[in-house]
Order: structure tokens, then C-alpha cells, then sequence
């Protein structure tokens, strides 16, 4: 204690209830933009990690197809009309599987099974896309319907044209955060022997 002409002085060492309150007040508003800023940076991550597995499954699948398409052969026969039939058979305007016959005359299915895409060759069963994304739609567009190379009138190189919609299926992401996406393409075969 200090004395001041005569006088004792008490000095009190410490905060005031305002400075605490104020402190209090400053370090709940830094540490609540904290908290918001992190919260964010977690819903961003899973966003992108949302788009990444579709892009990845997507570029995937469609790759795969491609390449099986452009180097094997339709297999028309395998569509409901046999070799010999002599007309054309009667398809909606899209399948919902791929048959081809591939360049080792393995014969070769790609198709949608619940919400995977499957592809059947040589008594095995594999699927083409993960379980962290769901497959809602596949569909092939073949044209000409009929086998080119049976029917003579026919000088049309066979092209398929796909189309698929993949969505993310990742846990822990919420159903607004999940990634969508559609793939369309269109290949032509490699091999088109005209005699």
C-alpha cells in the first residue's frame, strides 16, 4: 500500500467487470468467425470431393465403352434377329445394354443393374462403377438397327450413341451437397470390312 499525504491508497490489481465483459464479448465473436469459416471449408471439401468421384466414375465408364465399342462389333444377332432373318427388327429407339463381340470374339455386355453398370463377359460379372456413385440411367442408341454387313443395301458404318447420369454417394454428404452429372457420346467401330 502507498501512502499520499497521510492517506492510505488501495490499488487494486485486475480487470474491471466491463473490460472482462468486453474481452469476453471479442473473443466469442472471433472464435464463432472461426467456427464459420471452418464449417465452410468442411461443406466446400465435400462438395468437390462430391465432383471429383462422379468426374472420376464418369470418364471412366465412358472411356470403357468407347474403347470396347470402337474395337469390337455389334453383335446384332444377339438384339432378337438372327442372322438370316432378312428384315429389320423392330427396336424402340434405345437399348438399355450394349452387346458387342470384342476383338478376340469374346462376346461382351455392358449393361445397368440396380444402380451399377455392369459389364458380363466370359461367364464373369464385374462392375464398372464404384459404390460411392449411383448410376439413374443408361441407354444406347445403335444405328443402323440392322447388321450393315448382311444386308447389302445397307452402306452405313455402325455408330453407337450413349448417355448415363451418375450422382455422387459418398456418406457423410449431405443429398444438396451430392454432385450430378450426364455423359453423352457417340462412337463409330474400327472395323467395317465392305467387300
Amino acid at each position: 500500500m502507498s501512502q499520499v499525504a497521510g492517506h492510505k491508497l488501495h490499488i487494486n490489481k485486475g480487470f474491471t467487470i466491463v473490460e472482462t465483459v468486453v474481452a469476453l464479448g471479442v473473443f466469442a465473436f472471433a472464435v464463432t468467425s472461426i467456427i464459420g469459416v471452418f464449417l465452410a471449408i468442411i461443406k466446400i471439401d465435400r462438395k468437390g470431393r462430391a465432383i471429383r468421384t462422379v468426374e472420376q466414375n464418369a470418364r471412366f465408364l465412358a472411356e470403357f465403352i468407347e474403347r470396347e465399342g470402337r474395337n469390337g462389333l455389334i453383335d446384332y444377332a444377339s438384339y432378337g434377329c438372327p442372322a438370316n432373318c432378312g428384315q429389320i427388327p423392330i427396336w424402340p429407339s434405345y437399348v438399355n445394354e450394349l452387346r458387342l463381340i470384342n476383338a478376340v470374339g469374346e462376346s461382351e455386355r455392358i449393361y445397368l443393374s440396380g444402380t451399377t453398370v455392369r459389364l458380363e463377359k466370359g461367364g464373369l460379372d464385374t462392375p464398372l462403377t464404384g459404390t460411392d456413385v449411383s448410376v439413374s440411367r443408361l441407354n444406347f442408341y445403335i444405328n443402323p438397327k440392322v447388321d450393315p454387313f448382311l444386308f447389302a443395301a445397307i452402306d452405313k458404318q455402325p455408330e453407337t450413341a450413349f448417355n448415363f447420369t451418375l450422382q455422387s454417394n459418398i456418406s457423410g454428404v449431405r443429398p444438396e451437397d451430392r454432385a450430378v452429372a450426364t455423359i453423352q457420346n457417340t462412337f463409330s467401330i474400327r472395323h467395317y470390312p465392305r467387300p
